[in-house]
């Protein structure tokens, strides 16, 4: 099992990404989910 969490360096706090994945053939659909929460939690336009 793999979690996904990233630490802040400005503020020196662990943030959960709400990634987990089980095995390698789910990579690309959490990969595919991460980018759009990115996108979404900051409000980005990428077209």
């Amino acid at each position: 099992m793999l979690h996904g969490w990233v630490y802040g360096l400005s503020d020196g706090l662990l943030q959960d990404l709400c990634v987990s994945m089980r095995s390698a053939e789910e990579v690309e659909e959490v990969h595919r989910s991460a980018c759009a929460g990115v996108v979404q939690r900051h409000g980005l336009d990428l077209s």
